[in-house]
């Protein structure tokens, strides 16, 4: 017989669908992360077969060098997701010590094609019929194939199922589970965007979150998902309250909606109090959820924490580490506290991981600088240009960036820089703050920097944490930038327009 064209695993009230990467429990769906799904599959492709940690961490992190803890949060999500938690006893994935992990239940491996459903068992178990999708919508029979293999011998049973007419009960759970299995793809794949922070994927990224919800309103990741949509989008961020809202209405125990809301009290908000109470919340309620770390790690350095800020990003690195966006993050962490050439191989290894990812470039800029690596620094800041949707800088500027940096190397480049700016009428903000304060032009850097207030530019939550601009510290106007920060926060009013 040829190969069907699906593979099921079933145990209990569980469903483990491989082609479509969805685990279900009476028919609902369990959103997992990809790492999670993999070590899922492996433990039950392995049913009761104990599998050591070198070999999982093999087989999951192949192309990685990752340490033992992370394969260790990975069972512990599992366990929580099919309602084990932490403890082993009585659950499905039992401990084995000093060697590894081992999956235990009665399982039933499902092959299906458009003639039949054939059920392969591994204990003996009662035969349950199912219904081939081929034919959900007409009366239908769908005949079930129950072997019970043995190390000889196969004993084959054969069995009928009852007729059902269209527009029963069955069919309405077919049609919806099959719009709650079209949300978790549609969040997969709407997630997946969202991480690479391009300005295209953060777009469609949006659509397809928002279709996830449309199709399956009950979907609490999907909506927290579209939460931190939102919350890089400046004409949709104030949407996020209503969403997590309703996310954490779904599912109180999900920690993903406060951190959606701590990055809105932090960088658009400017409310640094009310987003460490919301990151604290997230990491309570779901500790193994990286982006949580990533954000409130970026919080503590935006308070001069920067030693506490660096070990969060290192944690949330720890949870995700083929992520672009924590790579990079704690590329920046590293620059804040000092590090420059670890932060250099840290913002290279973003690149490995995704060589558009804007700011690896942006980051790279300013630690070239401050190495002195003049070239570098240079090539960093036409890519990061070249690249970036918000770039003020005109194909012709790169010429004129080029001659000014041919003939008197970085600070005459800085210097055509501001003056291009300047003509062109594009005002000051963080980005030429830098470069005045970095120069050692400090009241043209607070002028900057007070227009970036005015426009309430995101990076002005860095003023503590870069090296750069805490060189403005001894000036008078440098703290009362930071308090004008705080008293400008918006309004209920303002968030509702």
């Amino acid at each position: 017989m040829e190969r069907p064209e699906k593979r099921f695993f079933e145990f209990d009230s569980f469903r483990v669908d491989t082609g479509e990467r969805v685990l279900l429990r009476d028919g609902q769906p369990i959103v997992l992360t990809p790492k999670v799904f993999d070590l899922l599959l492996l433990l039950v492709e392995n049913n009761r077969h104990t599998l050591s940690k070198d070999e999982l961490m093999d087989r999951l992190w192949s192309e990685s060098v990752v340490e033992e803890n992370s394969l260790s949060r990975n069972i512990s999500l599992l366990r929580k997701a099919l309602g084990n938690g932490s403890d082993d006893i009585g659950g499905y994935i039992k401990t084995v010590p000093k060697r590894g992990y081992r999956f235990e239940s009665d399982l039933h491996v499902v092959l299906e094609d458009e003639e039949e459903l054939i059920v392969e068992k591994r204990t003996n178990y009662s035969v349950t019929l199912s219904q081939n999708r081929a034919t959900a919508s007409r009366t239908w029979a769908t005949r079930v194939v129950a072997i019970s293999a043995a190390a000889v011998g196969v004993v084959v049973l054969i069995a009928w199922a009852a007729t059902r007419s269209e527009g029963e009960a069955s069919g309405l759970t077919v049609r919806n589970t099959e719009a709650q299995l079209e949300a978790s793809e549609l969040y997969r794949r709407g997630r997946e965007l969202w991480q690479n922070r391009s300005a295209s994927g953060l777009h469609e990224a949006t659509l397809l979150l928002e279709q996830a919800v449309e199709r399956d309103p009950e979907n609490a990741l999907a909506r927290s998902a579209l939460a931190d949509a939102y919350a890089f989008d400046a004409r949709n961020w104030r949407k996020v309250e209503q969403v997590a809202t309703d996310a954490s209405r779904l599912d109180p125990t999900l920690g993903h909606p406060y951190a959606s809301l701590g990055f809105v009290r932090l960088f658009w908000q400017w409310n640094p109090a009310d987003a460490e109470a919301n990151f604290k919340r997230a990491i309570s309620l779901s500790p193994a959820y990286a982006t949580a770390h990533q954000w409130y790690g970026l919080l503590l350095a935006s308070v001069g924490h920067l030693n506490e800020g660096l070990a969060e990003m290192q944690r949330a690195l720890e949870l995700e580490p083929n992520s672009a966006a924590i790579n990079a993050d704690l590329c920046q962490m590293l620059y804040f506290v000092g590090r420059n050439h670890e932060a250099e191989a840290q913002c290279k290894r973003t690149l490995e991981i995704d060589p558009n990812f804007f700011s690896a470039y942006s980051h790279l800029y300013a630690i070239y600088s401050m190495q002195g690596k003049e070239r570098e620094a240079f090539e960093s800041f036409l890519t990061q240009e070249r690249i970036s949707v918000n770039s003020a800088s005109l194909p012709a500027d790169f010429e004129q960036y080029r001659t000014a940096f041919d003939r008197g190397g970085i600070v005459e480049f800085w210097r055509e820089h501001i003056r291009l700016r300047r003509r062109f009428g594009t005002e000051c903000g963080v980005g030429l703050a830098w470069v005045h304060a970095y120069l050692g032009e400090k009241n043209d850097a607070i002028v900057c920097l007070q227009r970036a207030v005015e426009r309430r530019e995101l990076d002005l939550v860095y003023i503590y944490a870069d090296p750069v601009l805490r060189r403005l510290g001894d000036h008078a106007e440098y703290d009362d930038i930071a308090n004008r920060m705080m008293n400008s926060q918006l309004s209920r009013s303002d968030e509702s327009q």
